[in-house]
């Protein structure tokens, strides 16, 4: 990376900071009740050679949408110490790919899902996978995630899980060119887990809200936003899945 990129990054990543400092300073009463929020920088289809000036300014956090991508940087920058996110949509089949190797799995969207990581680090015996359930946040059927009748039937099961620590929810609003307008949806998440809290005993309470990206984490974390997924406004545009070379550079 040449030193005018480097600066360029550097100053991106102070000036992200620098606002979730400003915003979390907004937050009302019910938003201050999470702690404050972390920053998850999205590296997909991003090179090593981006990823590893951020982990030396102190960025420990990175997330990952495609399994065979993540892997790799996995092995990749297995020296760096850095806590691995999988942010995008899992199918059942590449599960165990993920499974023990990212701290964090933000995007689980069914019960199938649920067993299947109980049952897989049951059998290996691995640490218990730390999970957010991802929430639908409109009604479009296309949309991936659960609704909110399919979140409170799994969050009954907790005290049956002993493998997966259900930690918290996800959401991922329509992308508008107003972030104000997705206000409603990120308090209607807030307001979900407040919900389902109050049918929990408190060693299963729910602590952690996945919302908010380059577009509207402002808000998001207004709204009480423990992690903000930032990956465009930290990286710049990304390339396209074709331009992508994990270990190098982009053509």
């Amino acid at each position: 990376m040449i030193l005018a990129d480097f600066e360029n990054l550097k100053t991106n990543y102070e000036n992200i900071l620098k606002r979730m400092k400003e915003h979390s300073a907004l937050r009302n009463s019910e938003a201050n009740k999470f702690r404050p929020p972390q920053l998850v920088a999205v590296s997909k289809l991003q090179p090593l050679e981006k990823i590893l000036p951020l982990a030396e300014l102190g960025q420990t956090m990175f997330g990952e949408n495609y399994v065979q991508e993540f892997s790799k940087k996995k092995i990749l920058l297995e020296s760096e110490s850095l806590r691995w996110h999988f942010i995008g949509q899992l199918q059942s089949n590449k599960l165990k790919e993920v499974i023990g190797k990212c701290e964090w799995i933000h995007s689980i969207d069914s019960i199938k899902n649920v067993e299947k990581i109980e049952s897989f680090v049951a059998e290996k015996k691995l640490s218990p996978q730390k999970i957010l359930l991802q929430v639908k946040s409109g009604p479009e059927v296309s949309k991936a995630g659960l609704d909110e009748e399919q979140v409170r039937h799994i969050v009954s099961l907790i005290g049956k899980l002993n493998h997966v620590k259900i930690c918290g929810l996800m959401t991922l609003p329509p992308l508008q060119s107003d972030p104000e307008r997705n206000r409603a949806y990120f308090r209607k998440l807030r307001q979900l887990l407040f919900e389902l809290n109050d049918s929990l005993s408190p060693e299963h309470h729910l602590s952690e809200l996945s919302m908010g990206t380059s577009h509207d984490y402002g808000v998001a974390i207004e709204e009480g936003a423990t992690f903000v997924r930032v990956g465009t406004e930290l990286f710049g545009q990304r390339p396209t899945k074709k331009e992508e070379k994990i270990d190098g550079s982009i053509s």
